[in-house]
């Protein structure tokens, strides 16, 4: 499996852009709420399982809409298979309407391929590659918001200046080797390397007037309850590289499966933070300093990270047929280190399925084990403040990852409408 990032400056949804799966390239998703195997890595909460397809002859699409539009291409022969994808999307229509008044003008943009090769019957390649590119820019004007109770209500208008401009290119591949040893054992050589460089600067400047008002229509004369303004201003730079080698084994015996998996990660960050705020109140900067002027709120800081990170990870699966139905019993450990802050994971994992006999659509499973949130950048920095109310960021080298005990009991039923299959789930779990 391959593990896809996604930019780390992204702060609201607003910035989000697309995801990176592309329907018209994929053949199945699964998606497990928790007790999955070890071999889908160090997460806790949940696992997207994203398949591509591969085409069996010639075949395209292409799609237009007031939000953007896609294009994709695919074909196959004996030996080699490409898919082709690009879409572009705009969310000013949807951000339009939120109660910020204020010209939104966000783009994204994406580049997807998929090829195969068979070399021969044993031996093959794949490459996945992707390339987006998300600019956001943000001009807001006025906002209008009425709260309060029906004897006292507030009005808060703000006027506003200035833009935000955010952009973040990122580029993702992943080439892949597999060699079939023989009938019952594959291995597979695995590399992926992502890119992102992202940037975030805005310059707002705010005057906001508060008023009361004694009903909800604020028929009567208004009288004013506050007067303020503030200046936000950001230059926030982010530079990040990531590449991920592993070896994968996969073994079949005559009621076994064993898999097997050892990959290393180097990561290597840049992050420079420049951004203040500036508030005003009826002519006074807050805080109040008699010795001068003072931001209410400051954060300047520049860090550069470079670690290594080794995991393994070893499941066997056992699989019987009994006149009662089949059952599959699995069980794995996963192991894993970082020399950021020198942690060790041990992450043992059962699971255990059964499909009964009378009923073969339906399967039963239950799963429980021991999971952890492999910790990134984002959650190892910390925000440290001095005597003079500067904030700059530090790594923080004695955090631990979140860890957690589940168990998963779930069925599956399996059905089809018309000519297309479907599944119906029902899990019960405790984290």
């Amino acid at each position: 499996s391959i593990e896809v990032y996604r930019p780390l400056l992204i702060r609201s949804g607003e910035q989000e852009g697309l995801s990176f799966v592309n329907p018209n390239m994929v053949e199945s998703v699964s998606f497990s709420s928790g007790g999955f195997g070890v071999d889908y890595g160090d997460k806790m909460s949940s696992v997207l399982d994203i398949r591509y397809k591969r085409p069996s002859h010639f075949e395209g699409s292409a799609s237009i809409s007031l939000l953007g539009a896609s294009a994709y291409v695919g074909h196959s022969n004996e030996k080699f298979s490409q898919m082709h994808g690009i879409r572009y999307k705009t969310s000013s229509y949807m951000l339009g309407a939120l109660q910020t008044d204020a010209e939104y003008n966000p783009n994204f943009l994406d580049y997807q391929t998929y090829l195969t090769y068979d070399f021969s019957d044993k031996f093959g390649m794949f490459f996945l590659g992707n390339v987006s590119r998300n600019d956001f820019r943000f001009m807001p004007i006025s906002r209008e918001t009425k709260f309060g109770t029906t004897n006292e209500t507030f009005k808060f208008n703000v006027t506003f200046h200035g833009q935000e401009k955010d952009l973040f290119l990122t580029a993702f591949g992943a080439l892949a080797f597999q060699y079939k040893v023989d009938e019952k054992s594959k291995l597979e050589l695995l590399t992926s390397a992502f890119h992102t460089s992202e940037s975030v600067s805005y310059d707002i400047k705010g005057s906001y007037f508060l008023s009361q008002g004694s009903d909800l229509n604020f028929n009567n004369d208004l009288e004013s309850a506050g007067v303020s303004s503030y200046y936000e201003h950001a230059r926030n730079k982010l530079g990040a590289s990531v590449v991920n080698v592993s070896l994968l084994g996969t073994h079949k015996l005559p009621f076994n499966e064993l898999k097997w998996g050892a990959t290393y990660q180097r990561a290597i960050i840049d992050d420079e933070i420049g951004e203040w705020e500036l508030r005003d109140s009826a002519g006074y900067s807050m805080p109040g300093n008699i010795n001068g002027m003072s931001l209410y709120d400051n954060l300047k800081s520049k860090q550069d990270l470079s670690s290594n990170r080794l995991s393994l990870y070893i499941q066997d699966t056992y699989t019987r047929q009994t006149a009662k139905g089949k059952v599959n019993l699995s069980g794995g450990v996963r192991l894993s280190y970082w020399d950021f802050n020198k942690e060790v994971l041990l992450s043992p994992r059962v699971a255990v399925s059964w499909f009964p006999s009378k009923f073969p659509n339906l399967g039963l499973r239950a799963a429980t084990g021991i999971y952890y949130q492999s910790l990134f950048y984002k959650e190892i920095k910390k925000e440290v403040t001095d005597e003079y109310g500067n904030s700059s960021i530090e790594l923080n080298d004695n955090i631990k990852s979140p860890r957690s005990y589940q168990v998963i009991l779930a069925s599956d039923y399996y059905f089809n409408i018309g000519k297309r299959p479907f599944k119906f789930t029902a899990e019960a779990y405790g984290k």
